[in-house]
């Protein structure tokens, strides 16, 4: 039978989170970026994908802090981050997944806190989001409100002293569709959610002056009340992250025939994402 279009993305998801745990314990110093590509390539193979929804991102270092870098020779060091943004696409319907993890096995303090507060922002924003009465037009704003409680600072191009906000020039998230961006479907970004709805949640930052770039984004469906997440089963919290790491580095390196286990299972649970979130009492209109 046709996969429905609900089917589609969470299998297209379910692929790209696949090839997202194998970059992530697999990854070693010295590596390329074109390596990296290689190994989503085999991945999307292995489990079936029908296409990519677009070029795959792999941002090594200082690369990262162009969000839509296209290279791929850059070399993976010990102490940078690596941005990985993929996404399979099944039945011509469209997934878009980004993790960032430390080519070492741990984060440095510095990107600690800055990938920490990313994830915290995604999360919060998610789960505050609910059907027929918020917009990702209102969740980018919640995002920036984030972004500037936050008492982390860094440096802009003229050595001033700024609030996060200023370093994620980007809009949060965006709809999926056939196509990546949506741009084939008829919903808008200010109106409110409704349910059946695929998206994206994607806080980053862009830090030039410190060469560091990372973004966090999953995939969500829109229920009757709030967001599912299609992709939280993958690691994404620093802890998790590093845990993959270390387990993927004490581990034999890459090799076509590596499998990983997949990490979201074909057309996963109904389970909304941040459930308890979902209890407040909605945003006002």
């Amino acid at each position: 039978m046709p996969l429905t279009r609900q089917q589609a993305v969470r299998e297209a998801v379910r692929v790209s989170a696949a090839a997202q745990l194998q970059v992530m314990r697999q990854a070693r110093a010295g590596m390329s970026e074109r390596d990296l590509k290689a190994m989503v390539d085999e991945v999307f193979r292995r489990e079936g994908a029908e296409g990519t929804a677009f070029a795959h991102i792999v941002a090594a270092g200082a690369h990262a802090v162009d969000a839509h870098y296209s290279g791929d020779s850059g070399v993976l060091r010990e102490g940078d981050l690596v941005v990985v943004d993929i996404g399979a696409s099944m039945a011509g319907w469209a997934s878009d997944l980004t993790r960032t993890f430390p080519v070492s096995a741990h984060f440095s303090a510095r990107q600690r806190e800055l990938y920490r507060l990313a994830v915290e922002t995604q999360e919060l924003v998610a789960g505050r989001a609910h059907t027929g009465v918020d917009s990702l037009e209102a969740m980018q704003a919640w995002s920036v409100e984030l972004f500037r409680a936050s008492p982390l600072r860094a440096a802009a191009a003229d050595g001033s002293s700024q609030s996060l906000d200023a370093f994620n020039p980007y809009r949060l998230g965006h709809y999926l569709g056939r196509d990546v961006h949506g741009s084939d479907m008829p919903w808008s970004w200010q109106q409110p959610l409704e349910a059946d709805q695929a998206l994206t949640v994607e806080p980053g930052f862009y830090v030039a002056s410190e060469g560091l770039g990372l973004r966090i984004e999953d995939d969500y469906w829109v229920g009757p009340q709030g967001l599912e997440c299609l992709s939280c089963g993958l690691p994404r919290w620093p802890d998790e992250v590093e845990a993959a790491r270390a387990a993927g580095l004490a581990g034999p390196a890459w090799s076509p025939t590596a499998r990983a286990p997949l990490p979201v299972s074909p057309y996963a649970s109904q389970r909304r994402h941040m459930d308890h979130h979902l209890a407040q009492p909605a945003s006002p209109r």
